[in-house]
């Protein structure tokens, strides 16, 4: 079971809401927003990203069984190695149905590819902000089946990606971003330091 589904009662009414219990269920956007929003230690924040609900709308729930809910949908962040990140490279991935081979030979970011997301890279905080990106230049020629990077077109699939799931999106992402990464930087640290600084908070929050 990828996720956890439940009616949510909020002061308008209720809301069906799904939430992964595993990283198989994680986003890359999601994934990106765990590394740049989330401070390791905010529960609610950690739901709200996870669950896609303002911590606004949270906070105004009248739902009494919310704080067991977010427990055991927050579990996995602690409780599961990150799979993606020892993941072989897939053959195929999957954008808005459709089954986009991986090459064998995964050639990196074309120049005009390279530029678009260098750009991104300037503007962002962390690397795992531009890795969808990375993905939609890279394979927007051959979702539309041309030879012809078309930037327009690469935004225009940029949620299709944002929505991939991580641990298939993240092997690959990282191999294009890392001849633009600067020396001595990577991906994925920073997620570690998050999920020990949960850990630490977790087990102060569990009665004694």
């Amino acid at each position: 079971m990828n996720f956890l589904s439940w009616i949510l009662t909020t002061n308008k009414g209720n809301k069906e809401v799904n939430v992964p219990v595993s990283w198989s269920g994680v986003t890359l956007k999601q994934y990106a927003q765990l590394v740049t929003v989330w401070d390791g230690t905010d529960l609610l924040q950690l739901f709200s990203i996870l669950s896609g609900l303002s911590v606004k709308v949270l906070n105004e729930t009248v739902d009494p069984a919310l704080y067991e809910s977010l427990e055991i949908s927050t579990r996995f962040i602690y409780d599961q190695e990150p799979p993606f990140k020892k993941a072989e490279k897939p053959k195929t991935i999957t954008v808005n149905g459709k089954t986009l081979e991986v090459p064998a030979n995964l050639n990196g970011l074309t120049i005009g590819q390279s530029i678009m997301v260098r750009q991104e890279i300037d503007k962002a905080k962390n690397y795992e902000e531009v890795m969808a990106l990375a993905l939609a230049c890279y394979f927007q020629p051959k979702y539309d089946s041309t030879t012809e990077f078309n930037s327009t077109r690469a935004l225009e699939l940029l949620p299709e990606f944002e929505n991939m799931p991580v641990v298939e999106g993240y092997g690959i992402s990282v191999f294009l971003l890392r001849p633009l990464m600067n020396r001595g930087q990577t991906i994925g640290s920073k997620l570690n330091l998050l999920i020990t600084r949960f850990l630490k908070a977790s087990s102060q929050r569990e009665p004694t």
